[in-house]
Order: C-alpha cells, then structure tokens, then sequence
C-alpha cells in the first residue's frame, strides 16, 4: 500500500534536553533491568560483521516477519534474501532529501531541526520504502553544565564531547519516538507488514558524507546559543 505523497512529518517540541539533570544517562541505566541483561547477553550471537552466516541463520530462524536494525555495518543483498524478513530502520533525517553519514547535522544545516524516518531498508543507501517520519526541535543543553566543560578541556575534547553526547543520547531518543509512530500504527489493528508505505524515487535527495569538524563545530556553536 502506497501513502499519499502530501503527508508532512510533524513537529515535535519539548522532547528532551541534552544536559538536564532529570536526562541523565546513569538514571537511564539504573532502570536496567540486570536479569534481563544478563538474559540477553546469554543469546547474543556474536560474528564478525552483520553478514555473517551465524547472524543471518539467527535472524532467519527467529520468530516475526520484521528485524529491527539498529546499525552495526552495510547490510549487503544476499543477508536481505538469506533472512527473508523486512528490516526496519530509523534513519536521522527525512528521506529522500538527505541521506548518508551524520545525517543529523546534515539536517539540521539544510532544514534548521533534525527529523528522523522510519523506512523499510534495502541494499542502497537510505533508498527504501519510507513508513513514519518525524522533525523535532533542537536540543538544549543546560549552560551551567557547559561553561564548566569548556573551562576544563580544550576546544577539541569540548566539541567531541558534545557531538558524541548529541549522538549517543539525543539521536538514539529520536530515533525511539520515530519508532513509537511505527508502532502506534501496529497498536490501532494494522498488521506491520501492511503499513502505508511512500516510495523514494533515487534521483531525488542527496547522499551526505560525514561533516568536517569545522563545519560540525560551528553548528554546535549555533545550537548552544539558542
């Protein structure tokens, strides 16, 4: 089933501050549950790369008709067709219009937010179907927080430390409340294989590679002085 092609992603606002206390990531792992962990360290099939036959037996002989992939490498034809399930996978920006590498930061250079798509994945690059997309606002970091950074590190670490925390934290939440649209769609009675889908057309968009640090620093730069 094909979507209307009109459809507009929506805004989100007063999603998450980067550097908010009720944020931070211990709280985040304290809510782990250890036994579960343990659980799923016990199964963990662990292989070179995600083409690995060991991966691709593993993912074939599990139940359900859909894999999530959360990244881990270029998942190559032969591990689609070795699986024989739809691979879902949350994108950091609206397709077709910016694909590749550090695409949050693409996308917050060329559109003025980050957005993320939900899209059935395929061998190109971010060229499959699109399911869900969704913007959201800029992130906010706490000042105090980041005067006291920059006075204990150099400008390299401070910059490193915050492009990574956008990407380890904010990017991932993101990406999890793109997911939730997927799934409110499944929770209403649509079955996921049969979700509305909106086609890409690959002479469309523009294929990214990853930002420059200069480039990067000076959109952190504009970020933090929202």
């Amino acid at each position: 089933m094909v979507a209307d092609k009109s459809h507009k992603p929506k805004v989100h606002t007063g999603y998450l501050a980067v550097f908010d206390s009720i944020h931070e990531l211990h709280k985040v792992f304290e809510s782990v549950d250890e036994n579960q962990m343990s659980l799923a360290r016990e199964k963990a099939v662990r292989a070179a790369n995600i083409n690995d036959v060991q991966i691709v037996n593993f993912m074939r002989n599990q139940l359900g008709s859909v894999v999530l992939f959360s990244g881990g490498g270029i998942v190559r034809q032969n591990t689609f067709d070795g699986v024989s399930k739809n691979f879902i996978h949350m994108h950091p920006g609206l397709l077709p219009a910016v694909r590749g590498a550090d695409c949050f930061f693409w996308s917050v250079l060329v559109d003025g937010y980050p957005s993320c798509t939900a899209m059935y994945q395929n061998a190109g690059i971010d060229t499959g179907e699109i399911l869900h997309e969704d913007s959201f606002e800029l992130p906010k970091f706490n000042d105090k927080f980041v005067k006291n950074l920059r006075e204990k590190n150099s400008l390299e670490i401070f910059y490193e430390i915050l492009y990574r925390s956008i990407l380890d934290f904010y990017d991932p939440v993101m990406r999890s409340a793109t997911l939730s649209g997927v799934l409110n769609k499944v929770s209403n009675g649509e079955e996921i294989d049969s979700l509305p889908v909106r086609n890409q057309s690959y002479s469309e968009g523009r294929n990214y590679h990853f930002m420059h640090p200069r480039l990067r620093n000076k959109l952190i730069d504009l970020m933090l002085q929202r």
